[in-house]
């Protein structure tokens, strides 16, 4: 796909109201549908077993344009987006994904 095709494309592309604000309490209110869509998939296909483990995960970006991007030294990773999830020992798949907000 072409450089201008994918701009044109990400121009149109919306998951939440721009005019209905929302920036100022929350800084994933853009894609905010999106992750309850996913965590709620996960709510309904996946059922926790009485042992689970609480991780957190590190999505690698160097992006000055994300506003959830943290600076964590000791990390491998030193810049990214920081995620908790929940998970249970027999399987792979985590339950739910919580991202880490810096305000």
């Amino acid at each position: 796909m072409k450089r201008d095709r994918f701009e044109e494309i990400l121009k149109f592309l919306h998951f939440n109201n721009n005019e209905a604000g929302g920036a100022h309490a929350d800084k994933a209110w853009k894609i905010r549908p999106i992750l309850q869509a996913v965590e709620k998939t996960f709510r309904r296909g996946y059922r926790l077993g009485k042992v689970i483990s609480f991780d957190e995960g590190m999505m690698p970006n160097r992006s000055k344009f994300n506003s959830m991007r943290i600076f964590m030294p000791d990390k491998p990773s030193k810049y990214g987006t920081k995620f908790y999830t929940f998970a249970g020992p027999k399987r792979c798949q985590s339950r739910a994904k919580r991202i880490f907000l810096k305000i």
